[in-house]
C-alpha cells in the first residue's frame, strides 16, 4: 500500500505508472486513501491525473491543518495530505487545454508536425517565396496551424502559398519595371506575420477553447490573405489602371487602395478556393462554407479602404494594413459563425 504522502514522494515516472489506470488505482489503494481522494478518482482520466502532478505546477503548498475542502467554484481541485487545494498555475492550465483540443496529442504527431513544418519552410525558402526571416515566421505559423488544427489547416496554408507565389511571379518583369514588384528573395518576416499572424492566433484560441468558431475565423484570415494578395498581383499584371476605392478616381495599377475588376475576381476565386479546401477537410461545416469566403472579400475591401485612406498618406504601413485586413475577416467570420 502507498499512502498519499508517499505517493507524492515518488518519481514522476512511478506516479505516471500508478495513475495510468483509474480502476486499478481504486482497487489497490482505496483502503489507504481519504474519501476526498476517492471522490476525485471516480471522475479521473489520464490527463486529469497528470494535472495532479506537482511537476506540472498544479499543486500548492501542503496544508498546515491536514483538512479542508475546495470551494464550490474551484476547478481541477487537487488533494494533498487529505486536503483539497485550488487551481494554482494558470499557465499550466492553458497548456493542458491547448493539448486537450489540439491535433498533435502524441509524440508521433508532434514529430510529424515538426518535420512537415521544417520541410515546408525549406521549400518556401528555396522557391524564394520568403527570405530567411520569412521562413522563420512562416515556419512558426505553420507549426501552430498543423500541431493545433491538423492537416486540413496545413492544406489550406499550402494552397495559400502556391496561389500567392504563382500570382507574384506572373508578369514579374512588367511589375519590376513599374517598381511595384515584390523582392526577388521573397517576403520577409514582417510580411508573413502580417498575413498569417491572425490565423495562427485563431488556431491557438481554438486549441484553448475548443470553440469551432475559431476555426472559421482561422480559415477566413487565410482566405483574406489569399484574396488580397492574388487580387493585388493579378490586378497589377492585367491592368494598367485601377479605381481608388474611396473616390473611384482612376489611378495607376499598384496604387495603395486601388482595385481592378480582373484582380478582384481573381482574388475572390482564391478566397473561395481556401474556403473550399477547409470545408472539404472538415474545418468548416458545409453549411458555413460561405462565411470564410465572404469574410475574406470583406477583409480585402477593408484592406483596400485602409490603403487608400491611410497607407497612401504614410499614416499606416503595408504590414499593418494587411494585419487589419485579416483581423477584419476573422472577426466577421467569428461573429457570423457564433450566430449559428
Amino acid at each position: 500500500m502507498v499512502s498519499p504522502q508517499e505517493f507524492q514522494m515518488l518519481p514522476v515516472e512511478a506516479r505516471l505508472a500508478r495513475l495510468f489506470s483509474c480502476s486499478s488505482l481504486q482497487t489497490q489503494h482505496a483502503a489507504s486513501m481519504p474519501s476526498t481522494i476517492l471522490a476525485s478518482v471516480q471522475k479521473c482520466s489520464l490527463i486529469g491525473w497528470l494535472r495532479l502532478l506537482p511537476d506540472y505546477g498544479r499543486i500548492q503548498k501542503p496544508s498546515t491543518t491536514g483538512r479542508g475542502r475546495a470551494g464550490p467554484d474551484t476547478k481541477y481541485s487537487v488533494v494533498e495530505g487529505g486536503t483539497a487545494t485550488p487551481q494554482a498555475n494558470r499557465m499550466g492550465t492553458m497548456i493542458w487545454n491547448l493539448l486537450a483540443h489540439g491535433w498533435a496529442l502524441s509524440p508521433q504527431r508532434w514529430a510529424v508536425a515538426s518535420a512537415i513544418t521544417l520541410s515546408f519552410a525549406v521549400v518556401a525558402r528555396v522557391l524564394r517565396g520568403v527570405n530567411l526571416s520569412g521562413a522563420w515566421a512562416g515556419g512558426l505559423a505553420c507549426f501552430l496551424l498543423f500541431a493545433v488544427v491538423g492537416p486540413g489547416a496545413f492544406a489550406a496554408l499550402v494552397a495559400l502559398f502556391l496561389m500567392t507565389w504563382l500570382s507574384t511571379r506572373l508578369g514579374y518583369r512588367t511589375k519590376h519595371q513599374l517598381g511595384i514588384a515584390e523582392r526577388r528573395e521573397g517576403r520577409n518576416g514582417w510580411q508573413i506575420s502580417a498575413n498569417l499572424g491572425v490565423a495562427a492566433l485563431s488556431a491557438v484560441a481554438f486549441g484553448i477553447t475548443g470553440n469551432g468558431a475559431w476555426l472559421t475565423a482561422l480559415v477566413a484570415a487565410l482566405a483574406e490573405a489569399a484574396t488580397d494578395t492574388v487580387a493585388s498581383e493579378i490586378g497589377q499584371t492585367l491592368s494598367n489602371t485601377a479605381f481608388l476605392i474611396t473616390t473611384w478616381e482612376t489611378v495607376p495599377a499598384g496604387t495603395d487602395g486601388g482595385i481592378t475588376l480582373a484582380g478582384t475576381l481573381s482574388g475572390v476565386a482564391a478566397g473561395v478556393t481556401i474556403a473550399a479546401i477547409a470545408t472539404f477537410s472538415g474545418l468548416v461545416p458545409h453549411a458555413q462554407f460561405w462565411i470564410p469566403a465572404a469574410s475574406g472579400v470583406f477583409g480585402m475591401l477593408g484592406d483596400s479602404f485602409l490603403g487608400a485612406a491611410l497607407q497612401r498618406r504614410g499614416r499606416m504601413s503595408n504590414e499593418t494594413v494587411n494585419s487589419c485586413g485579416t483581423l477584419l475577416a476573422a472577426a466577421m467570420a467569428y461573429a457570423l459563425a457564433t450566430r449559428g
